[in-house]
């Protein structure tokens, strides 16, 4: 019985292998399915220690050394004297001139260029270059000229002839008035010659004061567009004129007008924008006074005024009590036949500045009146050249500096000097 059931495991086992053996092939494997959904990140791990660090790297080899440039300019207020004086403009060029800063941070100056109206846009804040245009193409009789920045960053040039006619206006058409619109206003109402002035109003528009040579009377235009080719003219008084009329805007933002009837420092402070009506004080009586006056607004938002005491030769200066200058403190500043063709402009710190010569036709010193407080009771004086005619202009640059224009005699040219400190003043230093 043993023997039998040993006998037939053994061919079951037999079977079973012989079963195996006979499996049919592998079929194809099937797609793989889509991925499942990302886990979460697990936590951070704790940092682990900083390596140590690598060996440092090979250095680079030294490049040739570049040419040297050219050398820069010398930097401002570093001049030994207390200004540099250029000639910009030369053949008899540069009488009864007018300077401002112009949108660049240029001065911009115009003047009688020898019987036309010229303009030179300078090429640094010294000037010790410039590009010189005619605005005025044809010959004419002298030119009287003033310059302000407009509203719209271009300069605006009013202008007169030394003989009877039309108060003239040339708008630039670029920064450096290269090419520029005239414009005749007033018609057969109104004229002007000789000295005039121009500001830019509160309202953005050209306010002219000048006068008209029919009666000697002082007049005041008000621009009707910014490119001033047509404007309102008002008379400011009915009393004879002398020498000049100048112009600002107050610190309550309407016109202060300067003007000298029958010798005498007066002021029209403008009622309105258009200054159609004003009212009128003599500030300075005593004697004949008040030609070849200028007006600024100093700090205080009063006027500042600079102009001549013909009786004594003297320059003098009046400080407006209030807005509309209904009074003044006058101080004497110079004295020794000067006081002629004054420009007075607000320095950097806060204190006035005065230019001036001789008068009429009387050639002498160049110089330069630093007032020593806002009221300008009193004034240091330089003297900037010994022979200066008919003008000088003055304005403060955009590095804080005093820049002068006045007309070189001897040389018969334009000549501009930069101070290089807010005095003026030769060898000046602080200690």
């Amino acid at each position: 019985m043993l023997s039998v059931a040993g006998a037939g495991t053994q061919a079951a086992v037999t079977h079973a292998q012989a079963g195996k053996l006979k499996r049919g092939p592998r079929g194809p494997r099937g797609y793989r399915g889509p991925r499942g959904p990302r886990g979460f990140r697990g936590p951070t791990g704790a940092q682990g220690p900083q390596g140590a660090q690598g060996p440092r790297g090979v250095a680079g080899q030294q490049g040739a050394q570049g040419a040297q440039g050219p050398t820069g300019p010398a930097g401002l207020g570093l001049q030994r004297p207390g200004f540099t004086s250029t000639a910009v403009d030369g053949d008899s060029a540069g009488r009864y001139e007018s300077i401002a800063i112009g949108s660049d941070g240029l001065p911009v100056i115009t003047y009688d260029g020898w019987y036309k109206l010229r303009v030179a846009h300078c090429d640094d804040l010294a000037c010790t270059s410039a590009t010189k245009t005619t605005v005025e193409p044809s010959d004419s009789p002298e030119s009287f000229s003033s310059v302000a920045i407009g509203s719209d960053g271009l300069p605006l040039i009013a202008y007169t002839h030394s003989q009877v006619g039309n108060l003239k206006v040339a708008h630039c058409s670029n920064v450096v008035c290269s090419a520029s619109t005239l414009s005749t206003l007033g018609g057969d109402q109104h004229f002007a010659f000789d000295e005039l002035s121009v500001t830019i109003g509160s309202d953005g528009l050209g306010l002219i004061a000048f006068t008209d040579p029919k009666g000697l009377l002082a007049k005041v235009a008000h621009c009707e567009n910014v490119v001033c080719s047509q404007a309102t003219i008002t008379t400011l008084d009915q009393f004879i004129a002398f020498e000049g009329t100048s112009v600002t805007i107050g610190g309550d933002g309407l016109g202060l007008v300067t003007y000298s009837p029958f010798r005498k420092l007066n002021v029209a402070h403008c009622s309105n924008l258009a200054c159609t009506s004003s009212t009128n004080t003599e500030i300075d009586g005593a004697g004949e006074v008040g030609e070849w006056s200028s007006i600024t607004t100093g700090d205080d938002g009063l006027g500042l005024i600079s102009y001549l005491d013909r009786d004594n030769g003297a320059l003098k200066v009046a400080h407006c009590s209030n807005a509309a200058c209904t009074s003044a403190t006058t101080h004497t500043i110079d004295t020794g036949d000067t006081g002629g063709f004054t420009s007075i402009a607000i320095g950097s710190d806060g204190l006035g500045l005065v230019t001036y010569e001789p008068p009429q036709t009387n050639i002498g010193p160049v110089k330069v009146a630093h007032c020593s407080n806002p009221e300008c009771t009193s004034a240091t004086v330089t003297t900037l050249f010994m022979q200066g005619l008919f003008g000088t202009a003055d304005a403060i640059g955009v590095d804080g500096l005093p820049l002068v224009a006045y007309f070189n005699e001897a040389g018969g040219e334009l000549d501009v000097v930069h101070c290089s400190n807010v005095f003026c003043i030769p060898f000046y230093r602080r200690r």
